[in-house]
């Protein structure tokens, strides 16, 4: 489908944390190229981790329109037994 944004503006990057286990744990951060996160912008966070399943990064039609007004979206993976040892 024709889109009104150009996905190649959306920057994914993965960063590293330590969980409070203190293990090296992943975490997903997007934004648009124009509007990189700076601590001065809203962030929206969304997690998961049970049962061996953590989210990762899937297609979420509401985002680009929070990527073009300035936020950034953060999908760290949680204890939930697929975090990378």
């Amino acid at each position: 489908p024709e889109l009104s944004y150009d996905p190649n503006e959306i920057i994914v990057e993965q960063h590293f944390y330590k969980s409070e286990a203190r293990e090296r744990t992943p975490m997903f951060l997007a934004y648009h190229e124009d509007t990189p996160p700076d601590g001065s912008r809203p962030v929206m966070m969304y997690g998961y981790g049970f049962g061996g399943w953590i989210a990762a990064p899937w297609f979420r039609p509401h985002l680009p329109e929070w990527f073009l007004s300035g936020g950034a979206f953060a999908l760290p993976a949680l204890r939930g037994g697929g975090e990378i040892r």
